[in-house]
């Protein structure tokens, strides 16, 4: 059975607590949003980048625009656009038949099927699937800054 001292420190400790959470003000939690959409953009460009067929080095290279860079490098190039309460960053290869690679395409002639790489689905789905773990170690890793 708990002491009265000790139900008035936890109640001390945890108004503590809830003061240090409240200094995560609105330009803090925008900042973390964002790091963490930029950090989930890196990890489904390493994926991209990866799975991308290296025929000239040309199609991999459009993830970065054209530049071969790191993903975090690209990633960090990113903006992130918030509409409502949404982010949206946006990861694209620029060059112009990466379309066709991705999806499939009809071959000369219209007579053949390519199939499509869907490099950058299958990217997707492989960080979703593991999406709430970065989240939360981004979010663990903000809250201990909090409390320094």
């Amino acid at each position: 059975m708990a002491k009265l001292g000790d139900m008035t420190s936890f109640k001390r400790q945890f108004e503590q607590f809830n003061e240090k959470v409240q200094k995560l003000d609105d330009k803090q939690m925008d900042a973390l949003i964002k790091r963490v959409a930029r950090m989930i953009a890196t990890r489904v460009l390493y994926y991209a980048i990866k799975d991308t067929p290296t025929d000239t080095g040309h199609l991999r290279r459009g993830w970065g625009g054209g530049v071969e860079s790191s993903p975090q490098n690209i990633a960090n190039g990113l903006s992130v656009k918030r509409k409502g309460n949404e982010y949206v960053i946006t990861v694209s290869n620029l060059v112009e038949y990466a379309s066709y690679v991705e999806y499939g395409h009809r071959t000369r002639g219209g007579k053949g099927w390519i199939d499509g790489q869907f490099m950058l689905k299958i990217a997707v789905d492989k960080v979703n699937a593991r999406a709430n773990s970065y989240i939360q170690k981004e979010v663990e890793r903000e809250l201990k800054k909090v409390f320094k």
